[in-house]
């Protein structure tokens, strides 16, 4: 997970320009645009203003993950989402029992085999 920046970011420090921003969490992350608001992220130029990201869910979606992707520390989580009304006990327990089981796996305590 962690090697594929997957999970999820912790430490994110949100750039001031879009500190107050209400993110939709609509669109979908163009690759370049990413990898460029990031590198413009870490490097302090100048990021997209809030009705950029109002007029393009994919520049939002974009600047949304290289956001994530500034992040200093990750989570390696799996996380799932059952459609409304299917989740029972059986499943929770199954979650539960995956979430140990990555939390073992980072932590280097898991015993497989």
């Amino acid at each position: 997970f962690l090697a594929r920046h997957h999970g999820i970011g912790i430490g994110i420090k949100v750039p001031t320009v879009w500190s107050r921003f209400m993110w939709t969490g609509s669109g979908t992350p163009n690759l370049r645009l990413m990898y460029q608001l990031l590198a413009d992220m870490r490097a302090g130029r100048a990021l997209p203003t809030h009705r950029e990201l109002n007029l393009s869910i994919d520049l939002e979606a974009s600047a949304l993950r290289a956001s994530d992707l500034a992040a200093p520390f990750r989570i390696a989580a799996l996380l799932h989402a059952d459609p409304p009304g299917k989740f029972s006990w059986s499943n929770e327990r199954s979650f539960a029992s995956d979430c140990d089981m990555v939390l073992r796996i980072q932590s280097g305590t898991s015993h497989l085999g």
